[in-house]
């Protein structure tokens, strides 16, 4: 019975030590921390978003808004989804932090609620910058939490939406690197 009970904790260990307990739907807490860390990052880009397509100078960078939420809006949609049928919560805004369960995932490029306020008073060049600068530190916390997933994560969805999210946003950050040159 000791052997049973000593072999029994082994595994939960070993378990707990590979990125959490799996559950019967194939997901394990390292999912569910890429889906909410990438939610709360998705819903950031597109506060950002919106706000460029107000009050950016270049149209450069308006387009790049327009993309931004055409990419990150269905990302949502399936992440969303996942954490529904998991029974997880699910960030409700950019700034809904406390949806995002204690285990902290990290390379969120956490933006408050004054952060957002404070660049709605920015407009033009000054803006852009602001704007392009914020952006890319969304894309590489993204990339951050992509990496984690595809490294410890189960569920096949979430790793082959890490993968995408990691290419499409190291990519996306060059660009806006370059754009970035451009504007000041």
């Amino acid at each position: 019975m000791k052997r049973l009970t000593l072999l029994a904790i082994t595994l939960l260990a070993a378990t707990a030590a590979a990125g959490g307990c799996s559950s019967p739907s194939g997901h394990k807490t390292t999912d569910v921390d890429f889906a909410q860390g990438m939610v709360l990052q998705d819903r950031q880009a597109i506060a950002l978003a919106d706000l460029a397509l107000q009050q950016a100078a270049a149209p450069q960078v308006k387009e790049l808004a327009t993309r931004v939420k055409a990419t990150r809006e269905p990302e949502i949609v399936d992440m969303s989804g996942w954490l529904k049928t998991w029974g997880e919560k699910i960030p409700a805004d950019a700034t809904d932090v406390a949806a995002v369960t204690n285990r902290q995932p990290g390379g969120i490029a956490l933006l408050t609620a004054d952060d957002l306020k404070q660049l709605s008073t920015v407009s033009g060049r000054g803006f852009d910058q602001n704007f392009l600068g914020r952006l890319i530190n969304n894309d590489q916390g993204s990339v951050e939490l992509a990496q984690k997933e595809l490294d410890n994560g189960r569920y096949g969805p979430a790793k082959t939406l890490a993968a995408s999210i990691k290419k499409d946003r190291r990519s996306d950050s060059d660009d806006q690197l370059k754009l970035l040159k451009t504007v000041i």
